[in-house]
């Protein structure tokens, strides 16, 4: 499997946007959440297998499944850079597109911390401060699934 690049969050974007912490650590046990990071998602698994297997049984078809999930992996950075441009725009309904889009296609892979996390960004579409930590924590979940996957596809 190749390694997809995430899109990067543009410097205005950025700004004072995770209060110095490290986005990779956000939900990592013993850190504190910030108020963008309501939701800690340690608990839930990176990649739920029984979601990918069930998904595998419901096409008669386990390749086909891990197909699909390569095909998630391959759109995520479009799919975070839709997110990223309807809040650059300020437009709201693109960003719940956008987030409904990748919370479902998240769900349907068993990528069930970036599930959790686009989902939670529904609250946010209305809080601009909030977006960059968002699109920050998304890109770094995205990297954890990509990782994930990877060990399983090989």
């Amino acid at each position: 499997m190749t390694t997809i690049d995430l899109p990067a969050i543009p410097a205005g974007l950025r700004a004072g946007a995770t209060d110095g912490a490290d986005p990779a650590s956000a939900g990592t046990p013993g850190t504190p959440p910030s108020t963008t990071d309501r939701t800690d998602v340690s608990h839930l698994p990176v990649l739920d297998r029984r979601i990918l297997d069930n998904l595998g049984v419901e096409l008669s078809n386990q390749e086909g499944a891990l197909q699909f999930a390569g095909m998630f992996v391959q759109m995520l950075p479009q799919r975070i850079e839709a997110v990223q441009a309807a809040f650059t725009a300020r437009d709201a309904d693109a960003a719940v597109v956008a987030l409904l889009s990748l919370t479902v296609s998240a769900s349907m892979v068993g990528a069930r911390r970036l599930e959790d996390v686009s989902s939670e960004g529904l609250e946010l579409v209305d809080q601009p401060s909030a977006h960059p930590a968002l699109l920050a924590r998304l890109q770094g979940l995205g990297t954890e699934f990509q990782s994930e996957l990877a060990g399983i596809i090989r």
